[in-house]
């Protein structure tokens, strides 16, 4: 009996992606194909509190989990594991407050097959853990180890051994061993169809003048080795309202007004800080509306990637596979400073042949102008042959 044969009965599937906001989004091939290919299932995503800001917007996504799992990288520790190792009497005792849980909801929700869609610096042998003491009784996804009966649809990892292909490009070809596929393997996002004019209103009460054209200008970013400088971004943005005739909006979460409001302030009166102002819902609305969108390497690269909106993406060489995805771009890439490379990083560093300088203002304006009079989608993943 063939994999696909095995997986047409399956009602109730768990889709496991337990890192962050943007990684989530470039799923949304994933989740869509597994709706036409199995019509009638439910899709539930296992993922981090920060990943699951965003399945709100996601339309086949049916339901979601949030668990933020101790293995995956992120800038603060989830307050369930930040135990006093004085005060955690056995491993047992985080163990019941962590994991037991969980397996217990995964358990009551009685699901057919678990999905792992990991990257391949992640180990997917956690997730499948948790999937074999759940009980469901199939489990598929990539792995470097053999997983023996933790992973009884196993994929063998070739990646970073052969070149990283593509997030998205990776997750479509292991859905495909069990036959699934989609007619469509762009991402995408769905929002009310009133909050662009909500969004239009707080643009207003901010004096933005709505019949001038603005670029989107995204300083801030969660990973900080990733992050572009900011006297660059000053630079770049005064070269930008100098010789376009654009606004620049300036965006951020609540932890990064301090940032661009430094930024506006640099910028002037063509500049305006919108960092804590939006939810999330209007911030996919308003990256939908700019003309371009000039970000680091972080989610608002994919949700740009989502709403079709070009993007010039900073991009910090650290994971390869992120780059953005079937829509107008240019990647600029840069090396992540030595004293910030992590043993992750540093593994990455073997493949690329030479050093990457930092882009300068003067690059940064040039891709937003062939961005902006160029109607050819730019799309790096042959294999992100610039890396």
């Amino acid at each position: 009996m063939s994999w696909q044969s095995d997986w047409q009965a399956c009602k109730n599937i768990l889709c496991i992606r337990p890192d962050n906001l943007g990684d989530v989004i470039m799923m949304t091939p994933v989740f869509r194909s597994l709706k036409e290919s199995l019509p009638g299932i439910k899709v539930t995503l296992l993922t981090s509190s920060v990943g699951g800001k965003v399945t709100p917007f996601i339309r086949d996504i049916d339901d979601s989990i949030i668990y933020d799992a101790p293995w995956i990288e992120r800038e603060t520790k989830p307050e369930h594991l930040s135990f006093s190792r004085r005060r955690e009497s056995s491993s047992l005792q985080r163990f019941s407050k962590d994991v037991f849980p969980l397996v217990n909801t995964l358990q009551e929700k009685q699901f057919d097959a678990a999905i792992l869609l990991t990257n391949y610096s992640q180990n997917p042998l956690p997730l499948a853990f948790l999937a074999y003491l759940s009980g469901i009784p199939k489990i598929l996804g990539y792995c470097r180890e053999l997983p023996n009966h933790l992973m009884n649809y196993w994929v063998p990892d070739t990646e970073p051994f052969t070149f990283p292909v593509h997030g998205v490009r990776r997750q479509l070809r292991l859905l495909a061993k069990i036959g699934v596929q989609t007619t469509s393997d762009h991402l995408s996002l769905q929002i009310n169809e009133k909050t662009p004019r909500k969004v239009e209103k707080k643009l207003l009460a901010r004096e933005i003048n709505l019949e001038k054209p603005f670029l989107v200008m995204h300083p801030g970013v969660s990973l900080k080795r990733r992050q572009y400088p900011n006297e660059l971004f000053i630079e770049a943005g005064k070269k930008l309202t100098t010789e376009l005739p654009y606004q620049i909006l300036l965006t951020g979460t609540d932890n990064e007004t301090t940032l661009t409001e430094y930024v506006q302030k640099q910028l002037g009166n063509s500049a305006f800080s919108l960092a804590g102002e939006l939810s999330l819902e209007e911030f996919i609305s308003l990256i939908g509306l700019a003309d371009v969108v000039i970000s680091n390497n972080t989610a608002v690269v994919h949700i740009a990637a989502a709403t079709g909106t070009p993007i010039v993406d900073l991009y910090a060489r650290s994971n390869p596979e992120h780059t953005p995805w079937k829509v107008k771009n240019r990647v600029l890439y840069f090396d992540i400073p030595k004293k910030m490379r992590t043993q992750n990083t540093t593994l990455l560093w073997t493949t690329p042949k030479e050093s990457k300088p930092m882009p300068q203002p003067h690059h940064i304006v040039q891709a937003v102008k062939e961005l902006l009079t160029n109607s050819e989608e730019t799309s790096l993943p042959q294999e992100m042959i610039h890396w």
